[in-house]
């Protein structure tokens, strides 16, 4: 765990079941939660609405994400077509207002795409977003799928990063073309968990984040704002963190190598694209994992979007 007092924070989807969120604020552990939206064209997680409902008069922050699927059809029109549905199911839920995180932009996925096709999907999706809600949203990612996605595009830096990177070091892997991250989701399941303890109300793993700074600052992020490159998101807005800024820290341990297998690539996407059609051989590829993942990130971060597709039959 880190020395560095982080604000803690969970995000979820329908396999988490029904959290009893009352209880999980009492622990006055956790300040934000974010829950899964919608995926693809037209899919709302089931426990979206649920979820929502009950966070709210918790104290506890919270927002939603969409977990886009750029291999689906592609293009500006697809991430436009994505952000509608995605800006519907945020205001069922009253969670486009003051209070509310920025809705979240899941790009994990490893579309068999041209760098170009993929970032206007992304331009698309932005200026929906923008456009529907009056607020920007902030991008998840990791820094393989962006490169190699992206070409690492640093496009949209003005927008809030949270940032996935599986680890028990007290910082995220380094070669985003961010200069902070804003959240950082460091735990997950299986071979990927590296939370030491239970989250009350929630059997099995959850997903755990922590915020770049203080609750001042988070509390700016749940202030709807559109930035723009002038006007970027400062991760360190508001916030009250000892010292001019928070040092960069270096992780405990190595969270992973530099790519070493970049011509594996075309074959990942494609066991990824098989994957969400058959899960007979998850346990083989879990078992594996372990022994994969500590040498070559990108075949770990293929085994955790491979686990994550299984735990919620293709649907993170």
């Amino acid at each position: 765990m880190s020395s560095i007092p982080y604000i803690e924070g969970l995000d979820v989807s329908k396999h988490q079941g029904s959290p009893d969120w009352d209880i999980i604020a009492a622990t006055e552990r956790y300040d934000f939660v974010i829950c899964k939206a919608t995926e693809g064209r037209g899919y709302v997680d089931p426990k979206w609405l649920e979820n929502a409902a009950k966070l709210r008069g918790t104290g506890m922050l919270w927002g939603g994400y969409h977990f886009a699927r750029p291999s689906t059809v592609g293009g500006r029109a697809d991430g436009e077509a994505e952000a509608l549905d995605f800006a519907k199911a945020l205001r069922r839920a009253n969670c486009e207002g003051l209070g509310t995180l920025p809705p979240a932009l899941d790009w994990e996925e490893y579309p068999q795409r041209k760098i170009a096709d993929n970032l206007a999907w992304i331009e698309g999706f932005v200026s929906v977003i923008e456009a529907e809600l009056g607020r920007s949203p902030m991008i998840y990612t990791g820094k393989n799928v962006w490169n190699h996605t992206t070409g690492n595009s640093a496009k949209w830096i003005h927008l809030p990063l949270w940032q996935v990177s599986y680890t028990a070091g007290a910082a995220p892997a380094k070669g985003l073309p961010w200069a902070k991250w804003s959240i950082w989701q460091w735990s997950g399941g299986g071979t990927i968990n590296f939370a030491t303890d239970s989250v009350p109300s929630i059997t099995g793993a959850v997903d755990r984040n922590r915020y770049w700074a203080d609750r001042n600052s988070l509390n700016a992020l749940a202030t709807p704002t559109i930035w723009t490159p002038d006007s970027p998101w400062n991760p360190d807005s508001e916030a009250h963190v000892p010292g001019t800024d928070r040092p960069e820290v270096e992780p405990d341990k190595p969270t992973v190598e530099p790519d070493p297998i970049p011509a594996l690539r075309p074959e990942i996407n494609e066991l990824v694209a098989l994957y969400q059609e058959t899960s007979e051989w998850l346990s083989d590829l879990m078992g594996a994992a372990s022994a994969i993942q500590a040498r070559h990130e990108a075949m770990g971060e293929l085994i955790a979007t491979l686990y994550r597709n299984g735990r919620e039959g293709g649907a993170r």
